[in-house]
Parts: C-alpha cells; structure tokens; sequence
C-alpha cells in the first residue's frame, strides 16, 4: 500500500515460450488439480476465495487512494507465478488454519 509502482512477478514470468493455446491450457491445469486437490484433501477452498478477494481489495485500494492504474493492479492474478502461489502455497496445510473460523 505504500509503495503503489512495487509489483510481484510479471505474468509472463514462467510462460515466455508458451505461444497460442498453451498460454490457457498450463494455468488451465494449474487451476484445475489446484481446485481438484484443495477441495478434496485440504478443504481449503474458503482460504483460497478469501485471499482472491484480499487481493481485490488491496489492487482497488491502490487505484482509489493512490492513483495506481486498476489493469496494473490487478495484472499479477494473470499469472502462472500468481496461480501457483494461490493453489500450491497459501493452502499448504503445515502454515495454514485447519479450520475455516480461523
């Protein structure tokens, strides 16, 4: 929030090499066993929705009282980086709450 021109990875971070329908077809997969694998072992999928809408927030915050255009706020959720970071380690159960209250 302070410093509004600080970005994550650029979305096309990990897919450079990736041309036409690979571009959708890897976060594709990556959404998909994420979804798959969080709703029916960790049960996590209140975390998952919960950290989206976080990150919502933050990017409007930054565009309402600090100016930063809405498109580049929101321009990381594009991602693979940010998508694996979503699925794979804000549901990993050793840093996580097991229950959905906390």
């Amino acid at each position: 929030m302070l410093f509004p021109w600080v970005g994550i990875a650029p979305p096309y971070h990990f897919t450079v090499k990736l041309v036409g329908v690979g571009d959708w077809v890897l976060p594709g997969v990556i959404i998909c066993t994420g979804s798959f694998l969080n709703w029916r072992f960790t049960k996590r999928l209140p975390l998952i929705a919960d950290w989206l809408s976080c990150f919502v927030a933050q990017a409007l915050l930054r565009h309402w009282l600090f100016g930063a255009r809405l498109e580049s706020a929101l321009l990381p959720m594009a991602g693979v980086a940010f998508v694996l970071y979503t699925f794979y380690m804000v549901t990993d159960p050793a840093t996580t709450p097991s229950g959905t209250r906390a």
